[in-house]
């Protein structure tokens, strides 16, 4: 009897360790979208451009459920003012599928004068296995940068229209009617 139990602890602990691993272990997401990127408001409506995303890293899952991207996300069009070398994003996303878009990189790196800086693409919203998105972009002036809901610029992806890709960030964020 006591064998026979023993064998069936291990045998569950062997399983519960098989669903633990498939849940934390790092998903590589090397993908390319197609998306639309638009700016909010009625007076933009007519306004629509086509997108090409790229997107390099590894999704991670943690044992409380919290997911964690590590890698690059290309836009076509958009260069952002970090060097290349150093684009790597880590983003952390809360519960709701929200993360930050920021890049930290060293500043004349490997030359008098480096120095640690931060760059804010925006913020991301994702569904559950990152094969949607909808990216809030951040508006540089100056040294801040901001975003408004009225009129803000938007990258949302999969989407071939800016209604599409309206209709992909309502149900991303919540506010589907």
């Amino acid at each position: 009897m006591r064998k026979q139990i023993g064998v069936l602890l291990l045998l569950t602990l062997v399983i519960a360790s098989v669903i633990v691993y498939d849940i934390v272990k790092p998903k590589p997401i090397q993908t390319t979208f197609h998306g639309v990127k638009y700016r909010l408001g009625t007076e933009h409506v007519e306004r629509a451009d086509p997108v090409t995303i790229r997107v390099d890293g590894r999704l991670m899952t943690s044992l409380s459920g919290k997911k964690r991207f590590a890698g690059t996300i290309r836009i076509d069009g958009i260069r952002l003012p970090v060097p290349e070398d150093q684009q790597m994003l880590d983003i952390r996303f809360k519960d709701n599928g929200v993360g930050i878009m920021r890049v930290e990189y060293l500043e004349n790196k490997g030359k008098r004068g480096e120095g640690p800086r931060a760059f804010a693409f925006g913020s991301i919203d994702i569904n559950e296995d990152f094969s949607a998105f909808s990216i809030a972009v951040a508006e540089q002036d100056g040294s801040t940068a901001s975003w408004n809901y009225e009129d803000g610029i938007m990258i949302s992806a999969p989407a071939s229209s800016r209604s599409e890709a309206v209709q992909l960030t309502k149900r991303l964020r919540g506010t589907e009617e």
